[in-house]
């Protein structure tokens, strides 16, 4: 994953994390004299429960300003309107089940999913 910035741009870094498995980076720091952090990730195919709890936990820890997170989330965020073919029976639950928990996580940090 990474973040471009436009060298015309007016970015001034305060500070960067990167993970060593490349699934985040968190970048902090000024633009037109406005804090922001900004995280760029790509989620596992699989645990993404976790992979967002821990993810949330690092961006908590190094956030300042306004928070910008773009990615590949590598999950739906409603069944209903998922184009592929949907798991029936106990691995539909399950699904419907993550969707609502990573739904909470995003709704308790004011994040929407810009492409629903």
């Amino acid at each position: 994953t990474s973040i471009l910035i436009h060298k015309d741009v007016a970015f001034i870094e305060q500070g960067k994390l990167v993970d060593p498995q490349g699934r985040f980076i968190i970048l902090t720091g000024l633009f037109n004299n406005a804090q922001y952090t900004l995280v760029s990730t790509y989620f596992p195919n699989t645990g993404a429960e976790v992979f967002l709890r821990r993810l949330m936990q690092k961006i908590e820890q190094h956030k300042l300003g306004g928070l910008i997170l773009c990615g590949d989330f590598n999950f739906i965020t409603s069944p209903e309107e998922d184009t592929t073919a949907v798991p029936q029976g106990v691995r539909r639950r399950q699904m419907v089940s993550t969707c609502k928990q990573l739904n909470a996580k995003l709704t308790l940090h004011n994040l929407y999913d810009s492409w629903r």
